[in-house]
């Protein structure tokens, strides 16, 4: 099965990468400089996506991350930036991702919206819900096949 986009679509994808650029450099009050981006940890790990339903292309030089959506792209954008266009009104710290504004906010209201199935026990994320449930598998292992 051959690609999917065109090369008309592979342009427009391509060009509004740069229109993305472009904008995160006029809409910033401050003149915004490339930030050094460290190195892939797994470089050479394929995407789950195949290249041709990701045409959207970072516009950075050096930089070889494609998306399949304009605002992952947007995203992503943002680390080489720097921007940090989500402010938390309570102690003005600045996040480039909505979702981690939201996450930090919790810090400061104490919620914690995800619990434990097996001892109920709440966590202010879903990844230390995750991380939590190992315990009770290794537990239950233990029981299951005594050494």
């Amino acid at each position: 099965e051959g690609p999917s986009a065109t090369l008309a679509e592979y342009n427009q994808a391509t060009s509004k990468g740069h229109e993305i650029l472009s904008q995160a450099y006029q809409n910033s009050p401050i003149p915004l400089r490339l930030v050094p981006v460290k190195p892939r940890k797994y470089p050479n790990r394929p995407s789950k996506t195949p290249v041709h339903e990701r045409p959207y292309a970072c516009p950075i030089e050096g930089c070889d991350r494609r998306f399949s959506r304009s605002d992952e792209l947007t995203r992503h954008i943002r680390i080489h930036t720097g921007q940090k266009p989500f402010q938390c009104r309570i102690c003005m710290r600045s996040f480039s991702r909505s979702d981690h504004l939201t996450t930090h906010i919790r810090t400061h209201t104490g919620e914690k919206p995800f619990s434990c199935d097996i001892c109920g026990r709440k966590f202010a994320r879903s990844d230390e819900k995750k991380r939590h449930a190992k315990v009770h598998l290794k537990h239950r292992l233990k029981k299951e096949h005594p050494c």
